[in-house]
């Protein structure tokens, strides 16, 4: 039995993700199947997608002359776009950037934990735009002539924290580490985006990836 096409969209501005094309089989997959078993839907739960279901043949002239497509979030309706595939792609390779880039200064901006005193306690340091610029300042005080013997620093614990010059100086340690490890991360990862030859190859490339 011949079965129309089902095209999954984000939901979140309606680009298109995936198109599971026209398939004369005994039996069409399953949403939940599809979630599963295709690469390019592996990294999406339900509530992120808009699914359209087609009917046999329904578009064919417009699949088989544009080079991209998307889901009208104000007509409810499946857009094509008829400009050269390049244009497209470069495109979408700025707003995939864009969103990396927003995930790599949320994950930095998390902060991060250092267990380095005597009490044993776990203590998380947060890390947004002005954390990071204290940090870099009181770095460059304790790398100084001007070094100071106690550090009071914020923690999560909601108050100020004694830190020997050591310790504060093995806190900023860590706090460089975890910024250099997103940096590196958000590099690889908009160097996968550079390289990539099609949107496919892009749908694929998210924040969550492993990478080597």
């Amino acid at each position: 039995m011949l079965y129309g096409r089902r095209l999954y969209f984000k939901k979140f501005d309606g680009s298109f993700i995936f198109d599971t094309g026209e398939n004369d089989i005994e039996s069409i997959a399953s949403i939940d199947e599809d979630l599963m078993t295709q690469s390019a839907l592996m990294i999406y739960n339900m509530d992120d997608l808009i699914i359209v279901e087609l009917e046999v043949g329904q578009y064919n002239e417009e699949f088989s002359r544009a080079t991209s497509l998307k889901y009208d979030l104000q007509t409810n309706n499946v857009i094509f776009d008829f400009i050269p595939m390049s244009d497209i792609l470069e495109y979408h390779k700025a707003v995939k950037k864009s969103e990396i880039a927003l995930f790599a200064k949320q994950e930095l901006e998390l902060g991060f934990d250092v267990e380095t005193f005597e009490d044993g306690v776990v203590h998380h340091y947060t890390y947004d735009g002005i954390s990071q610029k204290r940090f870099e300042k009181m770095f460059s005080v304790q790398s100084s002539p001007l070094a100071q013997t106690l550090v009071k620093w914020s923690t999560n614990k909601g108050a100020l924290l004694d830190h020997t010059a050591e310790q504060f100086m093995t806190v900023c340690g860590v706090a460089f580490k975890y910024e250099y490890t997103i940096e590196y991360k958000q590099i690889y990862i908009d160097s996968l985006i550079s390289n990539a030859k099609s949107i496919e190859e892009l749908n694929v490339i998210s924040w969550d990836m492993e990478i080597s």
